[in-house]
């Protein structure tokens, strides 16, 4: 009996050695408990994570940092409004498209987007100097890492956002 208890606890820990992207849904997120991460992923370098969170359907919060510490930057700080933030829907040729949330803060304009379609899903956080069509940082989520919201409601709050120009006519500003 034991011995089959132990076959089952090392093959359940195999699985998700095997299966990184099962652990993700639990690790990649800095929004707060109860708060739905519409776009969430540890990125490629530097061991940060970058979150665009979902309150009660209705608000919208980034964090970035690393997971299990104090977060380098939430946008807005808790309790101001979200004042500032838009959404842009991005699309591509054949059956890809993404979204992307977008804010200033402190002189800087920060990017957060997702895109997905065939054979393609990738997400991460660009940041520019307001007014600058140069990224001064383009950070990818790492491969296979991103997670997103399925709930309709969490979707429809962000499509009620404005809309960026910039990021709608011309997409994601690239190095």
């Amino acid at each position: 009996m034991r011995r089959q208890a132990t076959y089952r606890a090392i093959a359940g820990l195999a699985l998700l050695a095997a299966f990184p992207s099962a652990q993700a849904s639990v690790d990649s997120s800095l929004c707060e408990k109860g708060d739905d991460a519409f776009m969430s992923c540890p990125l490629a370098k530097g061991g940060k994570t970058v979150s665009m969170c979902a309150k009660g359907g209705q608000s919208f919060y980034y964090v970035y940092g690393k997971a299990g510490a104090k977060p380098e930057m939430r946008w807005p700080a808790p309790g101001t409004p979200t004042t500032g933030l838009t959404f842009s829907h991005l699309s591509y040729a054949g059956a890809t498209g993404g979204d992307a949330f977008a804010f200033s803060s402190n002189g800087y304009k920060y990017i957060v987007y997702t895109i997905s379609g065939t054979q393609i899903d990738e997400g991460g956080v660009i940041v520019l100097k307001d007014g600058e069509k140069e990224p001064i940082k383009d950070s990818e989520c790492a491969a296979g890492r991103k997670t997103n919201t399925e709930k309709d409601d969490v979707y429809k709050a962000a499509r009620s956002l404005p809309d960026d120009q910039e990021v709608s006519n011309h997409g994601l500003p690239r190095k």
